[in-house]
Parts: C-alpha cells; sequence; structure tokens
C-alpha cells in the first residue's frame, strides 16, 4: 500500500490530516463530529467542520482509516505498512552507514578479511581505494604490484582516473602490472598511464581473479564469470575507446546485481613472490 498520509494539494488540509490521526492515535474509534470537536478542543484548529468531515473521508479512501457504525478508527493494515517501513528505511540506512560501497557481508579472522559486495562496481570501487591509499602513502617503499585481466579505470571511470592520476605521478614507488589482454583497449589504456604505470600486456596471469600487492597486503578480486565473459567481449570486440557505451555497460556490468568476492590478506612472504614475480617481467 502506498503511504500517501500528507499528500493534499492545500496545507490547511495537510494540517487537517495529520490532526486526524493524532486524535485517533489517542482515542478511537470516534464519530466524526467528535474528532472535529477534540481537534477544536486540543489544538483550537479554526477549520471548519465540512474541512475535517472531508479530510476524513479521504484517509479512508486512502486506507488509512477503517470506519465502523459510524465511527472511524486507524487501520491497523495502515500501521503495519508505516512501520515495515520504518524498520526497512532504518534497516538500510544503517547498513549503508556500517557497510558503504554496497558490502552485503563481511567475514575477518586475523590475517585475513572475506568481504561480499551486491555488485562488480562497489567491489572495483573498494579495491581502488585501498590501492590510492597505498601509492599515496610516501611511507610506502615497495613497488606496487598487481596481475589483472584488462586495464578497466580510464575506461569506465574516466573521471576518478585523472583525479589519481595525480596521486599516481607523486607516488615515488614504482608501480607494475600485469595483464591478461593485449587488445588495442588495452594498448589505449597504456598510453593515459604512460610514464606513470610500467604495463605487460598478454600475460597469462589473473584467469580466475585479478591480484593486488601492496606491501605485505594481497587482496584477490574475484570476477563472476558473467561479468568477467562480458568485460571480455567488449575488449575483443571494440576497436576503438569510442565504440565502446560506456552507460549501457555500467548498466548491464558495473551495476548489475551479484555477489562480488574481494579477498584481503597479509602475509610478507607470498606477497613478496607475487612482486618478485611481478618485477621479472621488467627486467
Amino acid at each position: 500500500m502506498v503511504l500517501n498520509v500528507t499528500l493534499p494539494q492545500l496545507e490547511q488540509q495537510k494540517k487537517a490530516k495529520d490532526l486526524i490521526i493524532s486524535i485517533l492515535s489517542m482515542k478511537h474509534p470516534l464519530s466524526s463530529k467528535r474528532i472535529y470537536n477534540e481537534i477544536k478542543r486540543r489544538y483550537g484548529y479554526s477549520a471548519t467542520y465540512q474541512a475535517i468531515h472531508k479530510s476524513i473521508l479521504q484517509l479512508l479512501e486512502q486506507g488509512v482509516l477503517v470506519k465502523e457504525d459510524m465511527e472511524y478508527s486507524i487501520n491497523m493494515q495502515w500501521i503495519d505498512e508505516i512501520s515495515n517501513f520504518v524498520d526497512r528505511m532504518k534497516e538500510n540506512y544503517e547498513t549503508q552507514k556500517k557497510y558503504p560501497f554496497g558490502i552485503l557481508d563481511m567475514q575477518t579472522s586475523e590475517n585475513m578479511q572475506m568481504i561480499i559486495f551486491s555488485d562488480f562496481l562497489g567491489a572495483e570501487l573498494f579495491n581502488m581505494k585501498l590501492l590510492d591509499k597505498y601509492c599515496s602513502n610516501l611511507k610506502n617503499k615497495e613497488p606496487f604490484c598487481a596481475h589483472i585481466q584488462h586495464i578497466k579505470r580510464p575506461v569506465f571511470q574516466s573521471g576518478q582516473a585523472f583525479e589519481t592520476l595525480k596521486i599516481f605521478k607523486k607516488a615515488k614507488i614504482g608501480k607494475y602490472i600485469l595483464v591478461r589482454g593485449d587488445t588495442l583497449i588495452d594498448k589505449w589504456c597504456v598510453k593515459f598511464y604512460e610514464g606513470v604505470f610500467n604495463y605487460a600486456l598478454g600475460v597469462d596471469v589473473a584467469k580466475d581473479y585479478e591480484t593486488y600487492i601492496l606491501g605485505d597486503t594481497v587482496t584477490q578480486l574475484y570476477i563472476p564469470q558473467e561479468i568477467a565473459k562480458k568485460i571480455e567481449f567488449i575488449y575483443n570486440n571494440n576497436k576503438s575507446i569510442d565504440d565502446i557505451k560506456v552507460p549501457e555497460i555500467y548498466r548491464d556490468v558495473y551495476e548489475k546485481k551479484c555477489r562480488v568476492q574481494l579477498l584481503i590478506y597479509k602475509n610478507p612472504e607470498i606477497a613478496e613472490q607475487l612482486r618478485q614475480k611481478t618485477l621479472s617481467y621488467f627486467k
């Protein structure tokens, strides 16, 4: 049921409806005459009986009130709807406050954290935030390394890519990325980051997930197979960046509801092995 309590065209009617509900929340059932008298007595509201009665009939039609033997009460079903609506709204607000980026679930152990996102966009934005934070911290000495399927940020998040480009340019550490793809779109992205990132294209990595090495911390982004196939199709079937329909892809790929897993763990030995493997392609 649509919560249509305060949608009259006149402010006087709007106030009248609020007062009717207020009166009936304290006393019920009441006839329209008694409702009118109570409003006058309690609130000194200067409206005619006809105006109050009209508002009562509107609330009755909207399902807010029920009528029995010429007396009116608040509809319990409407109260339940209001209660459920408020509970859902509160839950949504609390969830978004506690878990931004569309996080559905988070499991944490001593050295590992698993985060489940509701879409690929939230997962990638969260992971990129970790990347940006690592590269912008001048205390970090180890190079940033990654194994990815395709270079995506300049294509689908161009605004943020330009902003973070400043961060990457200031970072003193090296930045080395192995890319499974070797398409024209990937090569265009390499030029976008020219002088900032070091790329090696066409490397047999990131088949099932993308890996990011941030000092002693490793993140693994598990891209759902359906999403990965769509991205693969886009990169292999577009010969120019101008051919990519970004709004359509955003809807069908980035904002499509699906469970996306990001694994974050701290392990200096594994991080060093992955870092050395990455750097070996650039020696």
